[in-house]
């Protein structure tokens, strides 16, 4: 008996393309309730790879595209690493403070800012702030200030 662990549903169509030009062929394709078409093959190690390899080239183009829309070079993009911030448990967990989702945004944003900025400049922050909307996606510079007012409180 067949059972759902040793079939592989396959939504993606560039993934079912190169999975065919490898040779395998699919048991059967159907439309799936949400109306989205998708094809069934069995599983196996080859297939399982050829899955991994196009999820990793599909990561790899996506992070050079949203690189490459911040003005980054493809040869910077591929040079970059991660930088990760750590933001204290009690702020995530809203432990007696409250902050929504943009508030959080612009938390994380000042955390990394501060983080970058040089030494000698001490506790002193220095940004354009129009750049600083930009990243948030804030156009009106009343709403900025309700943010930064209710992060100040906070602080």
């Amino acid at each position: 008996m067949v059972k759902k662990e040793d079939l592989i549903f396959c939504y993606d169509i560039q993934l079912h393309r190169k999975i065919k030009r490898e040779g395998y062929s699919y048991l059967t394709s159907a439309i799936s309730l949400s109306d989205r078409k998708f094809w069934l093959y069995p599983r196996c190690i080859e297939i399982e790879n050829i899955m991994k390899e196009h999820t990793k080239a599909l990561n790899q183009l996506i992070i050079q595209l949203s690189n490459y829309s911040r003005g980054m070079s493809m040869e910077e993009t591929a040079q970059k690493k991660k930088l990760f911030i750590h933001v204290p448990t009690h702020i995530v967990r809203n432990e007696g403070i409250y902050l929504n989702n943009d508030e959080f945004a612009l938390y994380t944003r000042l955390c990394f800012l501060q983080f970058r900025n040089p030494k000698e400049k001490g506790n002193v922050l220095e940004m354009d702030h129009r750049k600083l909307m930009n990243f948030l996606k804030i156009t009106d510079t009343r709403t900025f200030k309700k943010r930064i007012n209710n992060y100040i409180v906070w602080i």
